[in-house]
């Protein structure tokens, strides 16, 4: 479902930003998952111009999987109304953005995992881009608190290699290619693995003891 979320910048307010991460299968003889996703989007944009789509199309590994695997890319789509910003912030206001889209730079999506306030993807390079709130940190970023948090997926810095992500409640743990894990994100029953429960670990830190993890 899409969240809506206010956004502070220098101060000022944002209005809040919708955004929507269209994920569909194909629809069998007449779609393929990357063209339901991209109809969809079209008709996310033609109805809330200001709103922002997330592409990831799926599949269950049967029909459609090298459809879906070859057009699995983040892409956003969004207009954001300077004069709205400009509004909330007192200042004049300006002409309206055009839209962009990321798709061709973008890396491909290997997995894609939801939390309770957050969502991150697994890149078929190993790396880990995760957006939405980051009040405990869950973004894995550096940083915690409730005026933390992005509306943009943002790569996880020196976290590479990983080969399988799991993003559960405020928390989350990645398995690298070397059979080590690593945790982050709200912590206070322990969820990093840590041996001394804290509020919040804001950065991926590997979990002691564990060594030749297998997926």
């Amino acid at each position: 479902m899409p969240r809506r979320r206010a956004q502070r910048d220098a101060g000022a307010y944002h209005r809040p930003v919708t955004v929507f991460l269209i994920a569909p299968q194909e629809f069998k003889g007449s779609l393929t998952a990357a063209e339901a996703a991209h109809a969809i989007a079209a008709g996310v944009r033609d109805a809330a111009p200001a709103a922002e789509a997330v592409l990831a199309p799926m599949s269950d590994g049967g029909a459609g999987l090298v459809d879906a695997g070859g057009d699995r890319r983040i892409a956003t789509h969004a207009v954001t109304s300077a004069a709205s910003v400009g509004a909330a912030s007192g200042a004049s206001s300006a002409p309206a953005a055009a839209p962009s889209s990321h798709a061709a730079k973008a890396p491909s999506v290997a997995d894609v995992a939801v939390g309770a306030t957050s969502t991150c993807v697994r890149t078929t390079e190993g790396e880990v881009l995760c957006w939405g709130e980051n009040y405990f940190g869950q973004l894995g970023l550096g940083t915690e608190g409730r005026d933390r948090g992005t509306l943009v997926p943002t790569k996880i810095p020196d976290l590479a290699g990983v080969v399988q992500l799991v993003v559960r409640g405020t928390h989350a743990c990645a398995l690298l290619r070397d059979g080590t894990v690593r945790c982050w994100g709200h912590d206070g029953d322990g969820e990093a693995g840590l041996g001394t429960p804290k509020r919040a670990v804001p950065t991926p830190t590997e979990v002691p003891g564990l060594r030749g993890v297998a997926e």
